[in-house]
Order: C-alpha cells, then sequence, then structure tokens
C-alpha cells in the first residue's frame, strides 16, 4: 500500500480516453450480425463511459459487455465495451454509435464521440479452426518510468489467426488469458484486433503484453479467437519457450457462437498489437434512446488519449440493452443491473 501510494504521487496517469471504434468510421457493407466494439486507454474504469448504438434515431438492443485490464503499469488500464446486437441489424441502414462519458468521468471535461457505418446484406463470415501463437518471454524487468511496476515481467507473442487468414471487416478479436500452475484461465489479460481498417490485409503482429513482477507466473496463456459477430473458436494454450502447443485446450466447450463472448478483464490496442482489449462484463441494463448530442466525431478508429481517474476493481460487466428483457454474457459470472440506476 505504501509503495503505491509513492508510486501514485510520482506518476501522472492520464484519464480514461476513447481509443478505437469498430466497425471503422464510415464502414459500409458491415455484417448485419455484427457487434461493435470501443476500447480506451488511461486510467480509470469502464464505467466512465456509456456506448449506445442507434439505427438513425432509435437505440438498437444489444447486449453488452465492458472489461478493463492493466497493460504496461498499474496506471495504465486498457478498457473495452462491446455491444452484440440480440437481433440482426437492418440491411443498408446507416448506424450510428454514440460515446459518451457518464458522472464517474474525472477528466477535465464531458466526453462525447460519435461514429457510424452503414450496414450491407450479409452475415460474417465465421472462422473454422483455432488460432495459434509463440510465445516469447523476455524477462522480469526493472521499471522505466514512475508509473511502471517495480519490476514487471515481458513478453511477446505471435500470433496467427485461424488458417492463417486476417479479417477483411476488421472486426475480430483476439482474447489472452494467464493460466495458472494447474492450467486454469484467470481473468483476460488482452484483448486486440485481428485486423486494423488500415492495413486489412496485414495480421496482428507482433503483440506485447506485460504483467506485474510481484505475481506469479506460469508464462502460459489461454487464446481464443472471436469473430465480428462475437462467436468464439476453441482456445488453444501455449507456453513461454514452448511455442504453440498445438494442443486444444480442454474448456469443456467448442467456442461461444451464442453471444458477444466477453470475459472478465481489459483490452487494449496499441501501435504494436494492431487490437485492443476484450474481457469480460458485470452488469445488465436498459438504456433508452439517446437525444441528440453536441458530439465530437473521432476518424476512424477514433483515437483520443486523455487525464486522470481512480482505479478500482478491474472487473467485467454485462449489460443488456434488450428493451424488456435481460440478458448475461459467457464466462465469470456479472452483476445485473438495471438502466437508468436507481
Amino acid at each position: 500500500m505504501i509503495l503505491s501510494a509513492l508510486l501514485a504521487a510520482a506518476c501522472e496517469p492520464e484519464p480514461l480516453m476513447p481509443r478505437t471504434v469498430q466497425p471503422n468510421t464510415a464502414a459500409s457493407d458491415v455484417p448485419v450480425d455484427t457487434r461493435v466494439a470501443v476500447s480506451f486507454i488511461g486510467y480509470g474504469v469502464a464505467e466512465e463511459y456509456e456506448v449506445v448504438l442507434y439505427a438513425g434515431e432509435t437505440a438498437v438492443s444489444t447486449v453488452d459487455s465492458s472489461w478493463c485490464y492493466p497493460h504496461e503499469g498499474p496506471f495504465e488500464v486498457h478498457c473495452w465495451w462491446s455491444l452484440k446486437p440480440t437481433v440482426a441489424l437492418q440491411a443498408g441502414v446507416a448506424h450510428r454509435i454514440r460515446i459518451e462519458s457518464t458522472e464517474l468521468f474525472t477528466g477535465p471535461s464531458a466526453m462525447h464521440m460519435e461514429s457510424s457505418f452503414t450496414t450491407g446484406e450479409r452475415t460474417t463470415a465465421e472462422p473454422v479452426g483455432l488460432p495459434s501463437s509463440e510465445l516469447d518471454y523476455v524477462g522480469a524487468l526493472p521499471a522505466e518510468t514512475d508509473c511502471d511496476w517495480p519490476v514487471y515481467h515481458r513478453y511477446r507473442f505471435h500470433p496467427v489467426a485461424v488458417g492463417g487468414q486476417p479479417d477483411p471487416d476488421a472486426l475480430s478479436l483476439l482474447h489472452f488469458w494467464l493460466l495458472d500452475d494447474a492450467g486454469a484461465p484467470g481473468d483476460i489479460v488482452h484483448s486486440v484486433f485481428l485486423t486494423t481498417a488500415d492495413n486489412p490485409e496485414a495480421g496482428p503482429g507482433e503483440i506485447k503484453q506485460y504483467l506485474d513482477g510481484a505475481l506469479d507466473s506460469s508464462h502460459c496463456f489461454r487464446l481464443v479467437q472471436e469473430s465480428g459477430s462475437g462467436s468464439r473458436t476453441g482456445a488453444v494454450d501455449v507456453c513461454a519457450g514452448g511455442g504453440d502447443t498445438g494442443v486444444p485446450a480442454d474448456t469443456g466447450d467448442t467456442g461461444d457462437t451464442g453471444d458477444t463472448g466477453h470475459t472478465a478483464v481489459t483490452g487494449d490496442t496499441s501501435a504494436e498489437d494492431t487490437g485492443e482489449d476484450s474481457g469480460e462484463p458485470d452488469s445488465a441494463t436498459e438504456r433508452p434512446a439517446a437525444d441528440g448530442c453536441d458530439c465530437a466525431t473521432g476518424g476512424g478508429p477514433g483515437f483520443l488519449l486523455g487525464f486522470v481517474p481512480v482505479l478500482a476493481a478491474l472487473r467485467r460487466r454485462t449489460i443488456s440493452r434488450n428493451p424488456g428483457r435481460a440478458g448475461t454474457e459467457s464466462p465469470p459470472p456479472s452483476r445485473a443491473r438495471a438502466w437508468p440506476p436507481r
């Protein structure tokens, strides 16, 4: 506790700010079963933002998940919101994603951002098979800045998508869980986009991973690919020094095809990883349609950086915006919550 207080005094974390939005701004022919994914970077919690999907001026019924995880130190987190429509979107219709800060936001002024895309008539081409990855353990390294862990584990992933094929729609995600010594997964430690909209032929390249060096690590991770519709492949476990085990993880399930597949913890998208973080949620809610807002428009996958929140439990939540029906997401248990808050 004393060490954390000293580090906090020396480090000046930035507030949690929107980082990327998918589908990409102005994307067309987007599959009607697409789920929306928005990532954030800074210091704070996912609940500092509300993300809502609209068809025209009507709020779309969605089941939503949010999650966060620390990335390069205790004062930088990647957070995600993932919205999966409860029924197929209308074909050939312009849709709008509204991202708005809540009363929990600690930045200097309220944040408003909008992005839009147009659906086609097709559905997502689901991958068949398993992703894979090589994994290098760089070592337990000393802090380089006041915002780092005093000692941190550093890893390099070299993931390959199912079939070696990047996602031309730039909507797929890769999720990583740290395994304990018994081979059981804990919380998500990383989520990234499989492909970026500005380079749809490229894969994710090398993905950096940092973990607190004060914690024991098995140096083994579980990898799952999530399609643009939110369906998940089976899992593969990989250990540092051993390359890809080539053996599917014995998870007792072949992948999630029925919901957004959110897991408990954090998301990220950096220049080194083509993607963002995806973890899991904690809450169910219904959201009313929003009025128009005075919004700043973000380009492409919106890149914005920011200022200062409070580090709370980095947990996921699942929210149902489906009018008249509550919903929950897969993996870890989630908390249900009514919307608007009472």
